[in-house]
């Protein structure tokens, strides 16, 4: 794991100052409730162990598939028939409905019918989903559910769309508005484009009648149908459609076409335009007296290829001709002897693969012949059959035309590769064999003119094929061509895009592969020099085109289509899941370089250059084909990640960081993921906004699929988001709050709280744990609390190992592993207590000084410790005197007595030396004067005093003298009482230390520098003296004092 660290410290007694900072985020615009009783941490877990749940019973991970209106129909159709319509959740399944329904145009639609509005038909033409079809679905769900009213939809609007689809050219119906502006290949009328806008009109009640014209122009399409020539083998059979390209799987002619034209003039009550007797003929032909059933038609690759369909429709179109040359009960016990395991219908016998159409088309068949009630002389056979088609095709909202058995390799790949990101991938290693088995069996190739290797995108567990790639079952498809397998390209309605293979494909499989320790052996037994080649073959690289340079997604499309379309099929998609593809070939083959495969690099940098959009601010991929922000953030890190490829990336990451900031949405999971994606290809350390993320990612996953929605509206259900979030939930940097005391006295308690998260998770595993290491105090673990908080709480003893840092590491451990550290530092003070007094008696100066160190339990004795002293005289140094002392119980007690010779002024600098300050540490400075040489000179006679006066004189003179002598003595005792007027002085200093890392130093023998002296002194706090014995030092004299001393 990768960590980025971030640390909050909180200090006591000093101001907090909040520094300025750059933020990458967008502004918050409003806070997501957590919908989830649970944590992403255990959402995660869940989804990890329904996984495990998956492939250990069923065998399979459940897909989930697009719901359609088409598959909705068909599922509603046969719950209907069986009577089981009571037990589905109705008003889902009509809300479902209704959201495809746009009430401006009075139409609906869905992605299948994007996907034929953008239909390439240079490349495919995917039937039975066309706009008309979809909305003819729709009508007939809605009759179904006794839902279809003027108060649902404009029934009127609807008639109208519907005739709107006939074309007037041709006699039929085509998939959309005839204009005579389409494109020729949409005019093609197709019989299931008319048979469902038939169908449809007479539900909605419309007077046929009305439409006399082109009804009569509607049968005469539907004869020139039906093939004439008596020797041709299909004789009496039916085409869908005249187009010159299929429009109907298996292709024509086949019952399926035949019914499609038949039953549609039977609604129409004209079933007898056609040539019933050539019909009959070619009815018997594909009869199969043997084995009862019908054959589908005459130009099937093998003949039970769709034998069960071929039945069903056979039992239709005998009843419709009156049909009667065959078992009709062996016809009907073939029909019902050939469910599948769950009761359900395959289309054939000859493997196993069913989908909803086939189980529709049976039942459509045994409810429009009357054989229906054959399924009660089963034990509970409707049951049966209504719980499989719930539990197999019922999606989030409606329903699939696939079942969630046949997943897909892109969910393989994204289960395993989630594993084995989220360090769980062992937990899959009894399931390894058997996923390589399945990858395995979607290797393929084909040899022709041009030989062309692919990995097959989507896995049936019960359809094995040929040990060999180059003899599996080509055919073996799905008929109703889902849109995940059958979405050619891009296009302005839909961002989405899925091939049956393709590059992505081939990246997918080698790297789970690669995920469960494979890759190496399947090199061995297939050389995946022979992909590499085909992948470097599919480079478009016909100069004269605007693509040119990239890649095509396969080499089908390079060796069967046009440069026109070729051209067309370029996209940074399939570039970039190439370059991936041979990066993992080249690990195999032990290449350095990818270049050295022989692909035209500086081709494909010149086709990625081209759709660069950078203006003054901002750097980004445009994909031409849509403007949506998501799409444009993933190319834009595709873009990226293949410059880097190349060796060739050399853009502003600040224009693309700015566009990150322009693009990024918290309630799009996708969204956040690619702006994820580039901050870390590009170390653009971006801080996201992890409350909105988790708050999103919860809201987003649903407890009872364990999947993930793509955005708050949960529309979309994607299931490589548990990839996504997975990734990002390991590998996102861990952000670390860790709070505690930054500064604090010796003795005292530090409490030390600890949190972290990403971008997806809030909490984490039992396995997680968080210590304090690297400290004086060993190793010391944290408690976890609630909400993923660690705390504990440790004593700072007094003692100078402790003196002026503490210093260690907080390390977050996964199990054994540091998953995240971030370093502690606590700053330290001592407090240290003194009393002074100091006694001048004018020949000696008495220092007496008693020193404690305070702390919780109360003061302690400084040992270990010295006082010394510093005297000058008149500025100049004269000596170096050490204190006596005596250690009692609470205190330290130092004693000198100075001896005083001579008068002058003096100065006595007094220093401390303990472990804490080994370079000593200034406690106090004092000055006295000394003068004891002050002496009153005596008073001279007048002059004019007479010898009469001698005697009084005389005495007055002896009363002077004693007045004098007396005086004298009061004014020497009163200087040598002021003197010696005893100083009390009583302080507290705090020593606090500085910043960490920072040594206090005294210099402790300058002997002439008094200037020196007084430098030093200026560095630390200086009281004045008390001015008597009562007056206290106010605590503001002394800078960072706590008051509480």
């Amino acid at each position: 794991m990768a960590f980025q660290i971030t640390a909050n410290m909180t200090i006591i007694d000093e101001e907090s100052k909040e520094e300025d900072k750059e933020y990458y985020l967008l502004e918050k615009t409003e806070d997501y409730p957590k919908l989830s009783q649970t944590s992403n941490y255990n959402d995660l877990e869940s989804i990890f162990d329904s996984k495990i749940d998956q492939i250990s019973s069923i065998r399979y991970f459940p897909q989930i598939y697009e719901s359609s209106l088409q598959a909705t129909y068909y599922a509603l159709s046969i719950i209907d028939s069986i009577g089981k319509l009571e037990e589905v959740n109705q008003t889902a399944i009509f809300n479902y409905i209704m959201s495809c329904y746009n009430e401006t145009s009075n139409l609906f639609m869905d992605n299948y019918a994007k996907r034929y509005l953008n239909t390439d038909f240079r490349a495919n033409y995917y039937p039975l989903t066309s706009l008309l079809q979809v909305n003819c679905y729709a009508v007939l769900s809605l009759d179904i559910l006794g839902r279809l009213d003027s108060g649902t939809i404009d029934i009127s609007k609807m008639v109208q769309f519907m005739w709107d689809c006939y074309n007037p050219e041709t006699g039929g119906f085509i998939g959309q508005k005839y204009s005579i502006d389409l494109c020729e290949e949409f005019k093609y009328s197709t019989m299931d484009n008319s048979y469902y806008a038939i169908l449809a009109l007479e539900t909605l009640g419309d007077d046929f009648n009305s439409h006399l014209i082109e009804l009569d122009s509607l049968v005469n399409f539907i004869q020139a149908l039906q093939y004439a020539n008596p020797s041709d083998t299909n004789f009496g059979g039916f085409d869908n459609s005249e187009a010159p390209f299929p429009t109907i799987y298996p292709y024509d002619p086949t019952l399926w076409s035949a019914y499609l034209c038949i039953k549609t003039l039977d609604i129409l009550g004209l079933i007898n335009t056609i040539n019933m007797g050539a019909f009959r003929v070619y009815l018997e032909r594909l009869y199969n007296a043997q084995l009862f059933y019908f054959k589908m038609g005459n130009n099937l690759a093998n003949e039970d290829d769709f034998d069960i369909i071929g039945a069903a429709f056979g039992l239709q179109l005998a009843d419709l001709t009156g049909y009667i040359y065959y078992e009709r009960e062996w016809v009907i016990a073939f029909i019902f002897n050939n469910r599948n395991p769950l009761g359900l219908w395959n289309s054939t016998t000859a493997y196993n693969l069913y989908e909803l159409i086939d189980t529709f088309q049976v039942i459509r068949a045994l409810r429009e012949t009357g054989e229906i009630s054959h399924l009660y002389n089963y034990y509970n056979d409707e049951t049966v059959i209504f719980d499989n088609i719930e539990e197999n095709f019922k999606q989030i909202k409606g329903y699939s035309l696939v079942s969630k058995q046949y997943y897909s390799l892109e969910l393989m790949h994204t289960i395993v590769r989630a594993f084995h990101t989220y360090g769980r991938i062992q937990e899959l290693n009894s399931f390894f064999p058997k996923l390589y088995e399945r990858i395995m069996y979607l290797y393929n190739y084909r040899t022709g003119a041009i030989d062309w290797y692919y990995f097959n995108g989507w896995i049936n567990n019960d359809y094995y094929g040929s040990l060999y790639p180059e003899l599996r079952a080509w055919d073996v498809n799905f008929r109703s061509r889902p849109l995940e397998f059958f979405s050619d390209r891009y296009h302005t309605e839909t961002n989405e895009i899925g091939l049956r293979y393709s590059h992505k494909t081939s990246f997918l499989a080698l790297d789970t592969l690669k995920a469960i320790f494979k890759l190496s052996y399947f090199h061995s037994q297939y050389d995946l020099s022979r992909l590499a080649e085909d992948i470097i073959d599919s480079q478009f690289l016909e100069s004269s085109y605007p693509n040119y340079g990239g890649f095509v997604p396969n080499m089908w499309i390079k060796s069967k289509l046009s440069l026109d379309a070729q051209n067309d099929f370029v996209y940074l998609e399939y570039c970039y899941f190439a370059i991936k593809a041979l990066e993992l070939i080249a690990e195999c083959m032990g290449e350095e370089d990818i270049a050295n495969f022989g692909f035209n690099k500086a081709a494909l940098y010149s086709y990625i250059l081209s759709n660069i959009v950078e203006t003054s601010s901002i750097i980004y991929y445009n994909p031409q084909y849509v403007d949506d922000t998501n799409s444009i953030l993933q190319t834009t890190y595709q873009m990226i990640y293949l410059l880097k490829a190349l060796n060739l990336y050399g853009l502003d990451n600040q224009k693309i960081k700015n566009f990150i900031f322009q693009s990024i949405d918290y309630t799009n999971i996708e969204n956040i993921y690619f702006c994820y994606k580039i901050s870390e290809i590009l170390d653009l350390n971006i801080e996201f906004d992890t409350d909105l993320t988790q708050n999103l990612v919860e809201t987003l996953y649903s407890e009872e699929e364990k999947e993930y929605f793509v955005s708050t509206e949960k529309n979309i259900m994607e299931q490589e988001l548990f990839l996504w979030i997975s990734e990002m939930a390991k590998n996102d940097d861990l952000k670390i709050d860790c709070d505690y005391i930054g500064s604090m006295p010796l003795g005292t308690v530090n409490t030390l709280t600890v949190s972290f998260c990403n971008i997806i998770l809030d909490t984490f595993g039992p396995d997680f744990s968080v210590k304090f290491e690297e400290s004086p105090f060993g190793t010391v673990n944290l408690e976890k609390q609630f909400d993923n908080l660690y705390i504990t709480n440790f004593l700072v003893p007094i003692n100078h190992t402790y003196y002026p840092l503490v210093e260690g590491v907080i390390n977050i451990y996964e199990g054994f592993q540091v998953v995240g550290t971030v370093p502690v530092t606590i700053e330290t003070i001592y407090e240290l207590n003194i009393l002074k007094h100091i006694v001048n008696n004018s020949n000696s100066i008495f220092f007496h000084v008693n020193l404690s160190y305070a702390s919780i339990s109360g003061p302690k004795p400084t040992h270990n410790s010295l006082v010394y002293m510093d005297i000058f005289k008149n500025g100049t140094y004269i000596e170096e005197q050490n204190f006596s002392v005596q250690f009692f119980l609470e205190f330290s007690q130092f004693t000198y007595n100075c001896s005083i010779k001579e008068d002058g002024n003096y100065r006595f600098n007094v220093n401390f030396v303990d472990d804490y300050h080994p370079d000593g540490f200034f406690l106090f400075e004092t000055l006295f004067e000394v003068n004891r040489s002050f002496i009153q000179d005596p008073i001279p006679p007048n002059p004019g005093d007479n010898s009469d006066d001698d005697s009084n004189d005389s005495e007055e003179d002896k009363d002077d003298s004693t007045n004098s002598n007396t005086n004298d003595s009061l004014f020497y005792i009163g200087i040598i009482a002021a003197i010696g007027i005893i100083t009390i002085i009583s302080l507290i200093l705090i020593v606090k230390s500085y910043k960490p890392g920072k040594k206090l130093h005294i210099e402790r023998n300058i002997k002439n520098s008094v200037d020196n002296r007084a430098e030093i002194a200026d560095n630390f706090t200086m009281e004045s003296f008390f001015e008597s014995l009562d007056e206290l030092i106010e605590p503001d004299t002394i800078p960072n004092m706590d008051h509480e001393y």
